[in-house]
């Protein structure tokens, strides 16, 4: 969750305005309105799927909202795309949701979000939710693709809120997809993530560029050499 989102769940403004559950249906209705009250509703959205109840997400998806939310990821409004990515990250943290996220093709506009977008906080959110589809679906994810723009926005950014959900998007698409890193590898991503681990001044980047560095690195070998490494590392622990 953003700063900005933690302020609005946690401010007096937040606990009087934030929708009940039982409105979700009308929320999802004002995301096709062409006026502020879609903005509104995404923003409501985004919010309420960032507590980690899975009846929210499950009431998000029932209510349609998934292939309205994957359309305001080429909105012209930085804030609605933001929104839109976050509250698919939110909704994807669950198998369900990832799938409707993906049927929805909701993996390719997320791609077209890290490609095109010139906004770190969109590019961020993008990140999150690919980190999150990656995580859920695994080997099912079908779009490696996503991986040299994750890497050219973790060599450029220095801010450490869009740096750690690239870097455990990364971590979790070579953890489970080889040809991601190797794409990861050709991309130049290894000496960037090596330089986070002794320079980033966040805990959880510093330990992700360790998870994205080690990832890489173990698909990168044979499967005999993964052999010897496990069998050295059994003989350690003994």
């Amino acid at each position: 969750v953003r700063r900005w989102q933690s302020s609005l769940l946690n401010s007096r403004l937040g606990k009087q305005r934030l929708p009940r559950l039982a409105n979700i249906p009308r929320l999802v209705q004002l995301l096709s309105c062409s006026d502020g009250r879609c903005r509104w509703a995404v923003e409501c959205l985004c919010c309420i799927s960032a507590v980690e109840d899975p009846t929210v997400a499950e009431a998000i998806c029932s209510a349609g909202a998934v292939p309205r939310l994957v359309q305001l990821l080429s909105s012209g409004n930085v804030i609605m795309q933001e929104c839109a990515a976050c509250t698919l990250g939110n909704i994807a943290r669950d198998k369900a949701g990832a799938e409707a996220c993906a049927a929805a093709g909701g993996i390719d506009a997320l791609l077209q979000c890290l490609c095109t977008s010139s906004n770190e906080w969109v590019q961020a959110a993008a990140a999150g939710t690919v980190r999150n589809l990656a995580d859920v679906l695994e080997a099912a994810f079908p779009q490696p693709g996503c991986v040299p723009s994750l890497v050219r926005l973790l060599r450029s950014s220095s801010d450490e809120e869009v740096l750690q959900p690239v870097a455990a998007a990364l971590a979790n698409l070579f953890r489970y997809i080889p040809c991601c890193a190797a794409a990861g590898a050709a991309a130049g991503c290894i000496p960037r993530l090596v330089q986070l681990m002794g320079s980033s001044s966040n805990q959880s980047v510093r330990q992700l560029a360790v998870e994205a560095t080690s990832a890489c690195l173990w698909a990168a070998q044979t499967p005999q050499q993964q052999s010897r490494r496990q069998a050295a590392a059994l003989r350690c622990s003994g």
